[in-house]
């Protein structure tokens, strides 16, 4: 979905309020790498961010998820902004 499609779909503008504060959140905290997924998710939620408007940001922002780990194994889940240096072939982790 482009920018302008999910902006489309926003019903008033503190939606689309909200939906940037979630990118430029999204965008300082990968800023210094790829994070686990929980953690970012834990610290957006301390900031008020619906995990929905979370995972909207992250589309727009073309976040790269990569897992690690073998299946049946615990495995933990990255988030890293479009051109970070991390290991490629990652699966869509919401």
């Amino acid at each position: 979905m482009t920018a302008q499609g999910i902006l489309s779909h926003a019903v008033d503008q503190s939606d689309v309020s909200r939906l940037n504060e979630a990118m430029e959140f999204l965008r300082e905290a990968l800023a210094p790498g790829e994070r686990e997924v929980d953690e970012v998710r834990a610290e957006a939620k301390r900031c008020g961010i619906a995990d929905q408007t979370l995972r909207r940001a992250r589309e727009l922002l073309k976040i790269r998820p990569r897992r690690e780990g073998a299946p049946n194994t615990k495995q933990r889940f990255y988030w890293a902004l479009p051109g970070d240096a991390v290991q490629d072939g990652g699966d869509d982790v919401h």
